[in-house]
């Protein structure tokens, strides 16, 4: 399997040496980390170090040879899972309980309820790069900018950087002024401690935590078929976060396993796969950032950013840190309070990661932040995305926007074949019973009658596909996205009969 391509001035990089570079990455940072003092001084994680420092190396390397490294990042999702399940594993419903009120403190921090942010602010820094993407075009309509989509990304990207550098100095600050110290020495939720690296961790002990994960993970699958059953789409770490909560406390710890062991809840080896996961994950997250694409609007986004982390840093000082209950808990869930206002929830737990494995654990704190960021806002979101929003004219988001996808039709510059003419398709819910759908074999740039709809056409919802054939049929059967009754859908890829 080719693991480097060439071509027309990129450099593509497959997931199984993008995997292989991530590892190399977070060894990298470490070794930074243990050698440069303010690095470990304000816990900043060992992959933000390496992350950042390769992200400008690839900066470079575009700026003298004209080459953009792209990273297929298939295998980071999964790491993702594994991670967040490790968390729910190490999960009781008697640090719920001892939480239940801070958990809905914090959650109530969060405006969840707004369909519409300032692209500087809630939509990209809170919501990522997905929300930026998904909410530009219709900012772009409703304000007018043109450039709504760069500005989002560029936002999320450098919220991504700050969020993960300010979170160690927020906690440390709170823990030193206040001299907070955990209240008894346990186990790390990710990581492991000096005790537990002098101990060491049998082949065993590590294949029953393995095996433990696969099993949250499996039961997570199965709930989160449930979830769509009832028409919500959760990421999919997100019911494996719960499937693993619910198998902690619900099953008794003199059940029979095969391994014969107990659930291997809060051991070092359930820490070490968390602290493998989620440092890789951050590794290949940061080191794949085009940085050189946001040159020109880093000026104006620095400027938003350093009021943005201003507020933050004073939201997480001077409120969080009090509700929470003014002890090392609230420190530490404060420098995830950080990583999440303006990065993403990875970030908020890489930086308590890194906190807790200088200061000590807090396994409060890995409840209360990856419940209300990974669960609770997404949960929201579920039930947002799909029924709320102001309908859009299809030409907004179709035709209008400088990378539309009748231009990426054209000059597609990322995918398999630079046209995509073969065809497409258009769906959308509208006024009338059931979605509707439209669809030609003809190009989508060559399309008049697609120009006529979309000039006309209003809805708060739309499917839109271009087609590039690898072999199969042009007709409009083939043609994306494909109706069943009320639903509409899409895919990428053959299903055989």
């Amino acid at each position: 399997m080719q693991q480097l391509e060439l071509a027309d001035g990129v450099l593509r990089v497959a997931p199984f040496l993008t995997f292989t570079l991530g590892i190399i990455v977070l060894f990298v940072g470490a070794r930074w980390n243990a050698r440069i003092g303010f690095l470990r001084e304000f816990s900043i994680p060992e992959a933000v170090t390496g992350g950042l420092l390769f992200s400008v190396l690839f900066a470079i390397l575009y700026a003298a040879t004209g080459v953009a490294v792209e990273f297929d990042l298939a295998a980071r999702d999964l790491l993702l899972v594994y991670f967040f399940t490790t968390i729910g594993i190490n999960a009781s419903f008697k640090d719920l309980l001892e939480g239940g009120k801070p958990l809905l403190s914090v959650a109530a921090l969060f405006d969840l309820s707004a369909p519409v942010g300032l692209l500087g602010g809630t939509v990209s820094l809170v919501g990522g790069h997905g929300t930026a993407i998904a909410w530009a075009p219709r900012i772009a309509a409703d304000y007018g900018i043109s450039n709504a989509m760069e500005i989002g990304l560029a936002c999320a990207t450098f919220g991504l950087i700050f969020g993960s550098l300010m979170g160690g100095p927020i906690a440390k600050f709170l823990i030193t002024r206040h001299d907070l110290t955990p209240d008894k020495t346990e186990v790390l939720n990710v990581g492991l401690s000096e005790e537990d690296h002098e101990a060491g961790i049998g082949s065993l002990d590590f294949l029953d935590a393995i095996l433990a994960i696969h099993i949250s993970i499996l039961f997570g699958l199965v709930l989160n078929a449930g979830v769509q059953q009832l028409g919500l789409q959760l990421p999919l770490f997100v019911p494996c976060l719960f499937a693993g909560i619910l198998i902690t406390n619900l099953i008794p710890e003199s059940f029979p396993r095969i391994s014969g062991r107990r659930w291997p809840a809060r051991t070092p080896a359930i820490g070490m796969i968390a602290d493998v996961a989620l440092g890789t994950f951050l590794a290949m997250s940061l080191m794949s950032m085009q940085l050189w694409t946001l040159a020109d609007l880093a000026g104006p986004i620095f400027t938003i950013l350093a009021a943005q982390v201003a507020v933050a840093a004073s939201v997480a000082i001077f409120i969080v840190f009090r509700v929470m209950g003014r002890n090392y808990d609230a420190a530490v869930i404060c420098s995830g309070f950080g990583g999440i206002s303006l990065g993403s929830t990875p970030v908020a737990m890489a930086n308590m990661s890194a906190v807790t494995q200088r200061y000590g654990a807090s396994h409060l704190a890995f409840i209360i932040v990856p419940l209300v960021c990974a669960f609770f806002i997404d949960l929201v979101n579920a039930f947002m995305i799909p029924y709320s929003g102001s309908p859009v004219l299809l030409e907004e988001i179709l035709i209008k926007p400088t990378h539309s996808l009748i231009d990426q039709s054209l000059h597609s510059t990322l995918g398999a074949e630079t046209t995509n003419g073969d065809g497409f398709g258009l769906g959308w819910y509208g006024t009338g019973e059931g979605p509707g759908v439209y669809h030609s074999v003809s190009p989508a740039w060559n399309d008049r009658n697609l120009k006529e709809l979309a000039r006309h056409i209003v809805a708060p919802v739309v499917f839109a596909h271009i087609r590039a054939s690898t072999g199969g049929a042009i007709q409009q059967t083939n043609c994306h996205p494909f109706r069943h009754g009320r639903w509409l859908w899409m895919h990428n890829g053959l299903i055989r009969e």
